[in-house]
């Protein structure tokens, strides 16, 4: 007996059918999702240039204005007309503003409609860190589908945000009058850190001390600084009857960034190295020694100073430097300059500013005063005369020892400094005040990241 399937005619179209829907329904939504995705990525791409377009504007501005994080940063005149800080927040949001309008998307200056600029500021404490403008920009936009209208008429909504942080210029030390760099543990001969030792009265004005390593005293200092007080990685330990204020506090995890000043080296020529004794009135070039002794004075002409060969200011000595920059390198497999300041002479020795208008005239570095070369690695700076002047300026020594003090009580040094190096020992029977609230000292530039 014979047996038909007539029944089952047809089913193969009503199938094809069927999966021609989903494979069409697939395509549709693929269409779609790249669509979005498309549109998403350059509302983002958008969203993020205009953040940091603001946040670039906002850099320039506390630059040209003189606003800097350890004195004119200051969040409560951020909403006041005419001061400095609004101005900041107002060309911010004009570059951001600005920068939208270049890919055709229109801001405004409110998050309200999750469309638009804000410009906040930060001051959450005294560390480097804690100071900032943030720039958060949203942008919203709908995107027309194709399949997605069978569904629903309504368009897909895209909402992207991105927050881009500045912080404002600073010092090389990041307002730390005293650094070390170095973070070999102290108890290694050949480490880093901070030391102060005996009878010595430090007054540190507008700063704080920074070690990469340890913290350490003994006999009877007495030291006390500013924000943001004593900050070390490894240990801190003081002897004896002496006094730090505040008490020293550990940081595990916030270490300050890279501190890093030029390398000089090609600017220094190819001429000879010429050796000056005595008194007299030199200019800047290169110089195989200069030393200056009892009775005799020397004046420094503005300009930068390389030496292969040791630089030398002792007993009754005067010398007068004005905008100077001294650069100490290394001449020999086993030779490196020094530079050093005893006595009871008067010393004037001053960095050519970097906080205003300054023309560089024969390659000194603005706001440097001594700069060591980094592969000067076993030279000293000694700065421990009893007489009478200024050091004005940031010393720069990553690779040496930087020694401060003296024995004398009529010590009228005045210090508006800087001291970074690998090690830091001030010492003695002496007043030191360090002044570090005023524009002295070379300038960290302000510097922007993406936070969002």
């Amino acid at each position: 007996m014979k047996v038909t399937a007539n029944s089952q005619r047809g089913q193969i179209i009503i199938l094809f059918a069927l999966v021609a829907v989903g494979l069409l329904a697939f395509g549709g939504l693929a269409i779609d999702s790249a669509m979005v995705y498309s549109d998403r990525r350059f509302d983002q791409s958008t969203a993020d240039a205009a953040a940091l377009a603001g946040a670039g504007a906002a850099g320039n501005v506390m630059q040209t204005r003189d606003i800097y994080s350890f004195k004119d940063f200051d969040c409560s005149d951020f909403d006041v007309a005419g001061a400095k800080m609004n101005a900041v927040k107002h060309e911010a949001i004009d570059a951001a503003i600005n920068r939208a309008a270049q890919n055709s998307i229109t801001i405004d200056n409110n998050l309200s409609d999750q469309h638009g600029v804000e410009v906040y500021c930060r001051d959450l404490g005294e560390e480097f860190y804690e100071k900032y403008i943030e720039v958060k920009v949203q942008v919203t936009t709908n995107t027309q589908t194709s399949f997605s209208q069978l569904v629903s008429s309504a368009p897909l909504v895209n909402t992207v945000t991105s927050v881009a942080r500045v912080y404002p210029p600073t010092t090389t030390g990041f307002g730390n009058a005293i650094v070390s760099l170095d973070d070999t543990p102290c108890a290694s001969y050949s480490g880093g850190g901070i030391d102060f030792q005996g009878s010595i009265d430090v007054t540190i004005d507008g700063g704080g001390v920074f070690s990469s390593s340890c913290i350490s005293g003994g006999g009877h200092v007495n030291v006390g600084v500013d924000d943001p007080g004593f900050t070390y990685m490894d240990t801190f330990d003081i002897a004896g009857g002496g006094v730090m204020n505040p008490l020293p506090a550990t940081k595990s995890q916030e270490e300050l960034p890279a501190i890093n000043i030029a390398d000089p080296a090609d600017k220094c020529g190819s001429g000879p190295y010429v050796s000056q004794t005595g008194s007299g009135t030199i200019g800047p070039g290169n110089y195989s020694r200069i030393k200056v002794g009892n009775s005799e004075s020397l004046i420094l002409q503005p300009g930068l100073y390389c030496m292969k060969g040791d630089f030398e200011i002792s007993g009754s000595a005067n010398i007068t430097g004005h905008n100077v920059t001294i650069y100490l390198q290394k001449y020999g497999s086993n030779r490196y300059s020094n530079f050093s300041v005893t006595g009871t002479g008067t010393v004037i020795l001053e960095a050519p500013p970097d906080f205003e208008d300054y023309t560089v005239v024969a390659n000194e570095i603005q706001g440097v005063l001594i700069r060591s070369a980094d592969n000067n690695t076993a030279g000293v700076i000694t700065l421990e005369g009893g007489g009478a002047g200024l050091f004005e300026g940031t010393i720069y020594g990553p690779n040496n020892l930087i020694k401060v003090g003296g024995t004398s009580s009529t010590n009228t040094i005045q210090y508006n400094t800087e001291l970074i190096g690998k090690k830091v020992s001030v010492s003695g029977n002496t007043t030191i005040n360090l002044n570090y609230d005023d524009y002295d000292f070379s300038i960290r530039e302000s510097w922007l990241t993406l936070v969002r």
